[in-house]
């Protein structure tokens, strides 16, 4: 009977991690600032008057389509922090901000991403703040993202506005990526690129 010392079992550990899928994407390339613009169309309006969002999706809707189609995309900054050592497979954090003119908040997230050992896989808990207004539109979400196979990609099932957006993210290099978000009735996009290592 053989066994396996606790040492020899952490550095397999520790070996594999180094080329998972889901630590490469957050602990190599990700973590750091970003800085960059989000753009907001409305590509089928007629799905978007037939989808039951409720009057506050609606509001919202309104609200950031109409800012851009005035003021144009609005910048976007994400400040993504590693702890590989934290939880069974290690967590990201990041804080996400989109803000307009005269510096006003449009969309505020504090996520937290709970890598799966698999290497592959995540789940995401975030707490969102719509507008410029702390205490209004808040809300809690959690959902599931996938890394790809080579770590340069990743696709998010991403609650928001009343429906689930489809998030895939490509690392175009090191310093930068750009991501499209779909629905149904919606089409979201981001262009970022490194600030801070």
């Amino acid at each position: 009977m053989t066994t396996t010392s606790p040492t020899s079992t952490a550095s397999r550990v520790s070996a594999a991690a180094g080329t998972a899928p889901n630590h490469i994407y957050y602990f190599q390339i990700a973590k750091g600032s970003w800085a960059g613009q989000f753009g907001f169309t409305i590509t089928d309006p007629q799905k978007l008057r037939d989808a039951k969002l409720g009057l506050r999706n609606r509001f919202l809707i309104w609200c950031l389509s109409t800012y851009v189609r005035i003021f144009g995309a609005p910048p976007i900054d994400s400040h993504i922090e590693a702890f590989p050592d934290k939880g069974a497979f290690g967590v990201a954090t990041n804080v996400i901000r989109i803000h307009g003119i005269l510096n006003m908040t449009l969309f505020l997230s504090h996520e937290e991403y709970v890598l799966n050992p698999d290497g592959v896989h995540v789940i995401v808990t975030a707490h969102e703040r719509y507008g410029p207004v702390p205490f209004l539109f808040r809300e809690d979400v959690e959902y599931p993202a996938t890394i790809h196979p080579d770590g340069l990609s990743s696709t998010y099932e991403q609650p928001a506005l009343g429906e689930v957006w489809q998030s895939n993210y490509t690392v175009q290099d090191h310093d930068h990526v750009s991501s499209v978000l779909r629905c149904v009735w919606g089409e979201a996009s981001e262009t970022i690129h490194r600030l801070i290592a």
